[in-house]
Protein backbone atom coordinates (compact mmCIF):
# COMPACT_ATOMS: atom_id res chain seq x y z
CA UNK A 1 0.00 0.00 0.00
CA UNK A 2 1.15 3.71 -1.02
CA UNK A 3 0.19 6.32 1.83
CA UNK A 4 0.58 9.73 1.18
CA UNK A 5 -0.09 11.74 4.62
CA UNK A 6 0.01 15.39 4.24
CA UNK A 7 -0.87 18.99 5.99
CA UNK A 8 -1.48 22.10 5.22
CA UNK A 9 -3.74 24.40 3.70
CA UNK A 10 -3.53 26.02 0.45
CA UNK A 11 -5.11 29.12 2.06
CA UNK A 12 -2.06 29.95 3.32
CA UNK A 13 -0.63 29.25 7.33
CA UNK A 14 -3.59 29.07 10.10
CA UNK A 15 -1.92 30.17 13.46
CA UNK A 16 -3.20 30.98 16.86
CA UNK A 17 -1.89 32.38 19.46
CA UNK A 18 1.44 31.24 18.49
CA UNK A 19 0.23 27.58 17.50
CA UNK A 20 1.39 27.12 14.05
CA UNK A 21 -1.38 24.51 12.74
CA UNK A 22 0.58 23.78 9.69
CA UNK A 23 3.76 23.44 11.37
CA UNK A 24 2.57 20.73 14.05
CA UNK A 25 0.33 19.06 11.35
CA UNK A 26 3.45 18.88 9.08
CA UNK A 27 5.77 17.40 11.78
CA UNK A 28 2.60 14.81 12.77
CA UNK A 29 2.77 13.79 8.88
CA UNK A 30 5.87 12.85 9.07
CA UNK A 31 6.22 11.07 12.23
CA UNK A 32 3.07 8.78 10.90
CA UNK A 33 5.14 8.23 7.52
CA UNK A 34 8.69 7.42 10.04
CA UNK A 35 6.40 4.88 11.90
CA UNK A 36 4.30 3.20 9.15
CA UNK A 37 7.65 2.67 7.48
CA UNK A 38 9.85 1.84 10.55
CA UNK A 39 7.20 -0.09 12.04
CA UNK A 40 5.68 -2.05 9.80
CA UNK A 41 7.38 -1.44 6.32
CA UNK A 42 4.78 0.36 4.33
CA UNK A 43 5.65 2.54 1.51
CA UNK A 44 4.58 6.03 2.69
CA UNK A 45 5.55 9.25 1.51
CA UNK A 46 4.50 13.37 2.94
CA UNK A 47 3.50 16.34 1.10
CA UNK A 48 3.58 19.87 2.86
CA UNK A 49 0.59 21.06 1.19
CA UNK A 50 1.38 24.70 2.29
CA UNK A 51 4.76 24.67 -0.10
CA UNK A 52 2.15 24.50 -3.23
CA UNK A 53 -0.22 26.63 -2.01
CA UNK A 54 -2.38 24.50 -4.95
CA UNK A 55 -5.15 21.70 -5.22
CA UNK A 56 -3.51 21.02 -8.32
CA UNK A 57 -0.46 20.16 -6.56
CA UNK A 58 -2.28 18.12 -4.18
CA UNK A 59 -3.89 16.28 -6.71
CA UNK A 60 -0.34 15.56 -8.18
CA UNK A 61 1.25 14.61 -5.09
CA UNK A 62 -1.54 11.74 -4.68
CA UNK A 63 -1.30 10.27 -8.20
CA UNK A 64 0.01 6.44 -7.25
CA UNK A 65 -1.47 6.69 -4.08
CA UNK A 66 -3.40 3.98 -2.80
CA UNK A 67 -4.28 6.16 0.69
CA UNK A 68 -3.89 9.81 1.56
CA UNK A 69 -4.25 11.09 4.93
CA UNK A 70 -4.98 14.81 5.80
CA UNK A 71 -3.58 15.52 9.41
CA UNK A 72 -5.03 19.15 10.31
CA UNK A 73 -6.33 20.53 13.65
CA UNK A 74 -9.38 22.94 13.71
CA UNK A 75 -10.30 26.27 14.32
CA UNK A 76 -14.03 27.28 16.32
CA UNK A 77 -15.12 31.21 15.43
CA UNK A 78 -16.13 31.34 18.87
CA UNK A 79 -13.30 31.72 21.62
CA UNK A 80 -14.14 30.96 25.30
CA UNK A 81 -10.97 29.12 26.43
CA UNK A 82 -10.26 26.68 28.30
CA UNK A 83 -14.34 25.75 27.41
CA UNK A 84 -14.45 26.08 23.73
CA UNK A 85 -16.48 22.55 22.46
CA UNK A 86 -13.53 20.38 21.41
CA UNK A 87 -13.61 16.92 19.93
CA UNK A 88 -12.15 14.96 17.40
CA UNK A 89 -13.51 14.64 13.83
CA UNK A 90 -12.97 12.26 10.88
CA UNK A 91 -13.99 13.22 7.43
CA UNK A 92 -13.91 10.35 4.49
CA UNK A 93 -14.39 10.07 1.00
CA UNK A 94 -18.14 10.40 0.21
CA UNK A 95 -17.44 7.14 -2.41
CA UNK A 96 -16.53 5.02 0.52
CA UNK A 97 -19.87 5.09 2.90
CA UNK A 98 -19.18 3.64 6.14
CA UNK A 99 -16.34 4.16 9.07
CA UNK A 100 -13.43 2.26 7.27
CA UNK A 101 -10.66 2.94 9.31
CA UNK A 102 -11.77 6.38 10.47
CA UNK A 103 -13.06 5.31 13.69
CA UNK A 104 -10.14 3.37 14.93
CA UNK A 105 -8.23 5.97 13.81
CA UNK A 106 -10.47 9.08 15.23
CA UNK A 107 -10.70 7.22 18.78
CA UNK A 108 -7.27 6.63 19.25
CA UNK A 109 -6.85 10.26 18.33
CA UNK A 110 -9.61 10.86 21.54
CA UNK A 111 -7.88 8.93 23.85
CA UNK A 112 -5.05 10.39 23.84
CA UNK A 113 -5.94 14.16 23.94
CA UNK A 114 -8.67 13.69 26.42
CA UNK A 115 -11.53 14.67 24.29
CA UNK A 116 -14.54 13.02 22.36
CA UNK A 117 -15.00 11.40 18.54
CA UNK A 118 -17.96 12.38 16.44
CA UNK A 119 -19.32 10.17 13.92
CA UNK A 120 -17.41 9.50 10.99
CA UNK A 121 -18.36 12.61 8.57
CA UNK A 122 -19.07 12.33 4.87
CA UNK A 123 -19.38 15.79 3.72
CA UNK A 124 -20.55 16.41 0.05
CA UNK A 125 -20.93 19.37 -2.13
CA UNK A 126 -24.12 20.16 -4.25
CA UNK A 127 -22.94 18.35 -6.79
CA UNK A 128 -22.82 15.06 -4.65
CA UNK A 129 -18.91 15.60 -4.54
CA UNK A 130 -16.76 15.90 -1.79
CA UNK A 131 -16.70 18.76 0.24
CA UNK A 132 -12.88 19.16 1.40
CA UNK A 133 -10.87 19.88 -1.63
CA UNK A 134 -7.72 17.68 -1.03
CA UNK A 135 -9.99 14.64 -0.48
CA UNK A 136 -11.90 15.44 -3.54
CA UNK A 137 -8.49 15.88 -5.23
CA UNK A 138 -7.23 12.79 -3.54
CA UNK A 139 -9.50 10.56 -5.20
CA UNK A 140 -9.34 11.75 -8.66
CA UNK A 141 -6.12 11.15 -8.69
CA UNK A 142 -7.31 7.83 -8.05
CA UNK A 143 -6.33 6.65 -4.26
CA UNK A 144 -9.03 4.38 -2.92
CA UNK A 145 -9.81 6.10 0.22
CA UNK A 146 -9.28 9.33 1.27
CA UNK A 147 -9.50 11.15 4.92
CA UNK A 148 -8.98 13.95 7.03
CA UNK A 149 -8.27 14.07 10.02
CA UNK A 150 -9.37 17.47 12.73
CA UNK A 151 -7.28 16.77 15.76
CA UNK A 152 -9.84 18.75 17.73
CA UNK A 153 -9.51 22.57 17.92
CA UNK A 154 -6.80 24.42 18.61
CA UNK A 155 -8.50 27.32 19.92
CA UNK A 156 -8.95 24.78 22.68
CA UNK A 157 -6.26 25.88 24.99
CA UNK A 158 -5.14 21.97 26.84
CA UNK A 159 -5.95 20.54 23.19
CA UNK A 160 -3.35 23.37 21.70
CA UNK A 161 -0.83 22.66 24.58
CA UNK A 162 -0.73 19.30 23.63
CA UNK A 163 -0.70 19.29 20.05
CA UNK A 164 2.44 21.41 20.47
CA UNK A 165 4.28 18.89 21.84
CA UNK A 166 6.16 16.96 19.81
CA UNK A 167 5.76 14.17 22.70
CA UNK A 168 2.32 13.88 22.27
CA UNK A 169 2.50 14.19 18.49
CA UNK A 170 4.30 10.97 18.70
CA UNK A 171 2.09 9.41 21.07
CA UNK A 172 -0.89 10.43 18.15
CA UNK A 173 1.74 9.19 15.21
CA UNK A 174 2.21 5.99 16.65
CA UNK A 175 -1.05 5.23 18.28
CA UNK A 176 -3.26 5.94 14.41
CA UNK A 177 -0.69 4.31 12.57
CA UNK A 178 -1.19 1.15 14.79
CA UNK A 179 -5.31 1.77 14.13
CA UNK A 180 -4.69 1.32 10.59
CA UNK A 181 -2.69 -1.40 10.46
CA UNK A 182 -4.94 -3.32 12.69
CA UNK A 183 -7.97 -1.99 9.59
CA UNK A 184 -5.64 -2.81 6.82
CA UNK A 185 -3.94 -6.25 8.45
CA UNK A 186 -0.45 -4.85 8.52
CA UNK A 187 2.14 -6.79 9.80
CA UNK A 188 4.67 -5.31 12.31
CA UNK A 189 8.68 -5.32 11.50
CA UNK A 190 9.46 -7.60 14.55
CA UNK A 191 11.12 -10.82 15.62
CA UNK A 192 8.30 -13.71 15.90
CA UNK A 193 6.58 -13.18 19.33
CA UNK A 194 7.11 -9.79 19.53
CA UNK A 195 3.82 -8.81 18.17
CA UNK A 196 2.04 -11.13 20.30
CA UNK A 197 -0.37 -9.13 23.27
CA UNK A 198 -0.13 -11.05 26.48
CA UNK A 199 -2.50 -11.18 29.69
CA UNK A 200 -1.74 -8.30 32.12
CA UNK A 201 -0.41 -6.35 29.59
CA UNK A 202 -1.10 -2.70 29.77
CA UNK A 203 -0.81 -0.49 26.12
CA UNK A 204 -2.58 1.16 23.15
CA UNK A 205 -2.47 -2.49 21.11
CA UNK A 206 -4.61 -3.92 24.32
CA UNK A 207 -7.05 -1.40 23.66
CA UNK A 208 -7.59 -1.97 20.05
CA UNK A 209 -7.97 -5.24 20.57
CA UNK A 210 -10.66 -4.61 23.46
CA UNK A 211 -12.52 -2.51 21.00
CA UNK A 212 -12.42 -4.84 18.18
CA UNK A 213 -13.98 -7.49 20.59
CA UNK A 214 -16.75 -5.45 21.52
CA UNK A 215 -17.38 -4.07 18.17
CA UNK A 216 -17.70 -7.85 17.30
CA UNK A 217 -20.00 -8.50 20.30
CA UNK A 218 -18.16 -9.86 23.29
CA UNK A 219 -19.51 -7.14 26.14
CA UNK A 220 -16.54 -5.66 27.82
CA UNK A 221 -18.58 -3.76 30.35
CA UNK A 222 -17.95 -2.17 32.92
CA UNK A 223 -14.44 -1.80 32.12
CA UNK A 224 -14.48 -1.14 28.10
CA UNK A 225 -11.46 -0.52 26.18
CA UNK A 226 -8.93 0.62 29.17
CA UNK A 227 -5.95 -0.81 27.33
CA UNK A 228 -5.48 -3.65 30.30
CA UNK A 229 -5.67 -6.80 29.87
CA UNK A 230 -7.29 -7.87 33.04
CA UNK A 231 -9.50 -11.40 33.22
CA UNK A 232 -12.89 -10.41 31.61
CA UNK A 233 -10.50 -9.04 28.62
CA UNK A 234 -8.93 -12.67 29.02
CA UNK A 235 -12.85 -14.50 29.40
CA UNK A 236 -14.20 -12.49 26.31
CA UNK A 237 -11.02 -13.22 24.37
CA UNK A 238 -11.27 -17.09 24.74
CA UNK A 239 -14.56 -16.82 24.25
CA UNK A 240 -13.62 -15.38 20.38
CA UNK A 241 -11.28 -17.67 20.15
CA UNK A 242 -13.81 -20.77 20.98
CA UNK A 243 -15.98 -18.59 18.50
CA UNK A 244 -13.90 -18.83 15.69
CA UNK A 245 -11.98 -22.52 16.21
CA UNK A 246 -8.93 -21.28 17.83
CA UNK A 247 -7.37 -22.94 20.28
CA UNK A 248 -8.10 -21.61 23.87
CA UNK A 249 -4.46 -20.76 25.77
CA UNK A 250 -4.17 -19.51 29.48
CA UNK A 251 -2.99 -17.30 29.96
CA UNK A 252 -4.57 -15.64 26.91
CA UNK A 253 -2.47 -14.14 24.50
CA UNK A 254 -3.48 -12.44 21.14
CA UNK A 255 -1.12 -12.91 18.34
CA UNK A 256 -1.57 -11.66 14.15
CA UNK A 257 -3.77 -15.22 13.85
CA UNK A 258 -6.20 -13.91 16.23
CA UNK A 259 -6.10 -10.64 14.80
CA UNK A 260 -7.03 -11.83 10.95
CA UNK A 261 -9.69 -14.33 12.57
CA UNK A 262 -11.39 -10.72 13.66
CA UNK A 263 -11.25 -9.35 10.69
CA UNK A 264 -12.79 -11.84 9.50
CA UNK A 265 -15.23 -12.28 12.11
CA UNK A 266 -16.19 -9.32 11.69
CA UNK A 267 -16.92 -9.91 7.71
CA UNK A 268 -19.38 -12.56 8.73
CA UNK A 269 -16.73 -15.16 7.32
CA UNK A 270 -17.51 -17.56 9.96
CA UNK A 271 -21.04 -19.14 11.00
CA UNK A 272 -22.71 -18.80 14.60
CA UNK A 273 -21.27 -21.81 15.22
CA UNK A 274 -18.03 -21.07 15.06
CA UNK A 275 -15.45 -22.52 12.34
CA UNK A 276 -17.37 -25.31 9.82
CA UNK A 277 -15.97 -28.40 8.38
CA UNK A 278 -16.40 -26.43 5.34
CA UNK A 279 -14.28 -23.55 6.60
CA UNK A 280 -11.89 -26.30 8.15
CA UNK A 281 -11.82 -27.43 4.40
CA UNK A 282 -11.03 -24.03 3.25
CA UNK A 283 -8.52 -22.98 5.70
CA UNK A 284 -6.76 -26.64 4.50
CA UNK A 285 -7.15 -25.97 0.78
CA UNK A 286 -5.59 -22.18 1.44
CA UNK A 287 -2.17 -23.99 3.51
CA UNK A 288 -1.63 -26.40 0.94
CA UNK A 289 -1.67 -23.53 -1.42
CA UNK A 290 0.57 -21.61 0.58
CA UNK A 291 2.81 -24.28 0.79
CA UNK A 292 2.85 -24.99 -2.96
CA UNK A 293 3.61 -21.76 -3.22
CA UNK A 294 6.66 -21.70 -0.60
CA UNK A 295 7.95 -24.94 -2.74
CA UNK A 296 7.58 -22.99 -5.64
CA UNK A 297 9.80 -20.05 -4.19
CA UNK A 298 12.24 -22.76 -3.07
CA UNK A 299 13.08 -23.86 -6.15
CA UNK A 300 13.19 -20.74 -7.72
CA UNK A 301 15.85 -19.51 -4.74
CA UNK A 302 17.57 -22.96 -5.65
CA UNK A 303 18.35 -22.00 -9.18
CA UNK A 304 19.50 -17.96 -7.80
CA UNK A 305 22.11 -19.60 -5.91
CA UNK A 306 23.61 -21.18 -8.29
CA UNK A 307 23.71 -17.79 -10.43
CA UNK A 308 24.27 -15.57 -6.62
CA UNK A 309 28.17 -15.28 -6.76
CA UNK A 310 28.61 -12.12 -9.36
CA UNK A 311 25.28 -10.47 -9.73
CA UNK A 312 24.24 -8.43 -7.26
CA UNK A 313 20.38 -8.31 -8.61
CA UNK A 314 20.38 -12.19 -8.48
CA UNK A 315 21.23 -10.96 -4.50
CA UNK A 316 18.21 -8.46 -4.46
CA UNK A 317 15.99 -10.88 -5.34
CA UNK A 318 16.83 -14.21 -3.56
CA UNK A 319 16.22 -11.31 -0.96
CA UNK A 320 12.83 -10.38 -1.90
CA UNK A 321 11.82 -14.32 -2.09
CA UNK A 322 13.13 -15.24 1.35
CA UNK A 323 10.53 -12.06 2.44
CA UNK A 324 7.68 -13.07 0.44
CA UNK A 325 8.19 -17.18 1.55
CA UNK A 326 7.87 -16.02 5.50
CA UNK A 327 5.07 -13.62 4.89
CA UNK A 328 3.59 -16.37 3.07
CA UNK A 329 4.21 -18.77 6.25
CA UNK A 330 3.08 -16.58 8.95
CA UNK A 331 0.04 -15.50 6.77
CA UNK A 332 -1.15 -19.44 8.16
CA UNK A 333 0.28 -19.69 11.12
CA UNK A 334 3.44 -21.91 9.89
CA UNK A 335 7.08 -21.42 10.76
CA UNK A 336 10.08 -21.52 8.83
Amino acid sequence: MIILFAAGHVLGPKIWMGYNEDVSMLDLARRKAQYSIGRYGQDARVFDVTTGGSYNLVEAACRGCDLASFEHSNADDSVDEPNEPNRVVVYRTVLNPGDGPCRLIGQACADILNTTLSPIQHRENSNGSDWYGVIKRAMTAGCQDAYLIEHGFHTHGPTRDKLSNPAVRQQLAEAEVDAMAVYYGWKPNTEEGDDMIKYLEKSENVKLWQRALMDAGFDLAPYGADGSFGPLTRTKTNEFKNAVGLPIDDPATVTLVEWYAMQAYQKGQFSDDGITQADLDKQIAKTKEALLIVAALQDEMQGLKVSVANQQDDLTALANIEKVKKEILARYGLSV
